[in-house]
């Protein structure tokens, strides 16, 4: 049509065959001065010379509150990040991420994790689609809260073991974690991902079979690890009940493969779809959170979405010089890029989200390991660091010594 508006995969089809590369931007050639001038100059000597470092190098949004001031920038290095953004077209990807163009050019694919938290700007189709799941999930909720859907031998289901791995078992596993102990826990809940069986055998031996309900998350319900634990529970349910028990009352399905799912023996109307659209390491906001609505209620549930929906809010409309996600994200491509740093620690020091680092893992190492570009040319950017990291109150007692040791002529340096 003429006079419409190009779309972003129309953009990503044009520049592919253009020479023009973002690693030879102007952007990145001012960067890689910056970095070469700015590597001698220590923290301490920064805030020396800069008694507002903190004012300029921070921001908030809805409680959460960025402060950047201990990263090795200042006001010319941002500034260039944020041209870098502008060179990428940036903000037109986030558009386009947002009504549901295929920007996964690879798989051909939408990728709506928004729409999952029912964010408005997202396309209707996909918030219909979550929100009529959202109402199944609801309602098997209440029937388990409730004693209706009852156990093969008519008891009650008092708990819950979840069956996944990757995405479909970090998200979940993590929140749980958070959760606990500020939120009543209506069932008591267990995660299963290892094919190691004795993570799962730990569970079966003190679980009762007339009272567990198992959750087998497999987008594809192909994944082998779940499957192995799903046919580990099956065996210990039909040993335990004798074969004429009615197994199917033990087992729900988070999975797109619906006729997997039923010839594993999983009754159709508790076989609760995740979207192609939705990818595993963003899936916890998906169906994949049903262990937690069992477990904690679909209220908190509900509570966890606004909250990822008001940050969605944030990043579509913020400028990027004060954008949490955006500027993250650039001070990434700053450090693993630029300044050759190629490993990022995570430390919570809440005990609650003890499991942070390991969501984080799969959450950026699996979204920025590349090592080709959208033409399919190899890289020439580190893509993303190695994320590690644990609780920071016990890796003060490890391996923290290690951050704090004397570099470059005995000038610490913090990256």
């Amino acid at each position: 049509m003429v006079g419409a508006k190009p779309r972003f995969s129309d953009f990503i089809a044009v520049t592919d065959h253009l020479p023009f590369r973002l690693d030879q931007s102007t952007a990145a050639s001012a960067l890689r001065l910056h970095a070469a001038a700015i590597g001698a100059r220590t923290l301490r000597e920064a805030f020396e010379h800069d008694a507002d470092r903190f004012a300029r190098f921070s921001c908030a949004s809805d409680g959460l509150l960025l402060d950047y001031s201990k990263q090795q920038i200042n006001s010319a290095v941002m500034a260039d990040l944020l041209a870098l953004a502008d060179e990428a077209s940036l903000r037109a990807g986030i558009d386009a991420m947002l009504s549901g163009e295929l920007v996964n050019f690879t798989e051909r694919r939408a990728v709506l994790h928004c729409a999952a938290r029912l964010f408005e700007r997202t396309p209707v189709a996909a918030r219909d689609e979550i929100s009529a799941t959202r109402k199944r999930l609801k309602e098997f909720v209440h029937r388990v809260h409730q004693g209706d859907a009852v156990s093969a031998t008519g008891r009650r289901i008092r708990h819950v073991v979840h069956i996944g791995i990757g995405g479909s078992d970090l998200g979940p596993r993590l929140l749980a974690e958070a959760f606990a102990p500020s939120i009543p826990q209506r069932l008591e809940l267990s995660f299963a991902a290892n094919i190691d069986p004795s993570e799962i055998q730990a569970i079966l031996q003190r679980a009762n079979p007339e009272e567990t309900l198992f959750i087998v998350a497999s987008k594809s319900f192909s994944t082998a690890e779940t499957l192995f634990n799903a046919r580990t529970a099956l065996a210990w349910l039909t040993g335990a009940l004798g074969e004429g028990a009615d197994i199917s009352r033990h087992f729900v399905a988070i999975s797109n493969n619906v006729a997997a799912a039923r010839d594993f023996g999983i009754m159709a109307d508790v076989i609760f779809p995740m979207p192609e659209w939705v990818g595993g390491r963003f899936s916890v906001w998906s169906a994949i959170g049903l262990p937690l609505m069992l477990a904690f209620g679909t209220d908190a549930f509900d509570e966890f979405l606004a909250g990822g929906r008001s940050m969605d809010a944030h990043f579509a409309s913020a400028p990027f010089a004060t954008n949490l996600p955006v500027l993250a994200a650039l001070l990434g491509i700053w450090n693993a890029t630029f300044l050759g740093i190629d490993s990022h620690a995570m430390l919570p020091y809440s005990h609650r989200l003890r499991s942070l680092p390991a969501y984080l893992q799969q959450l950026e190492m699996e979204s920025n390991g590349k090592s080709v570009d959208r033409s399919g040319k190899p890289v020439s950017w580190q893509t993303a660091p190695i994320i590690f990291g644990g609780p920071g109150t016990v890796g003060q007692h490890a391996y923290h010594q290690l951050f704090y040791q004397e570099k470059g002529g005995g000038r610490n340096r913090t990256g």
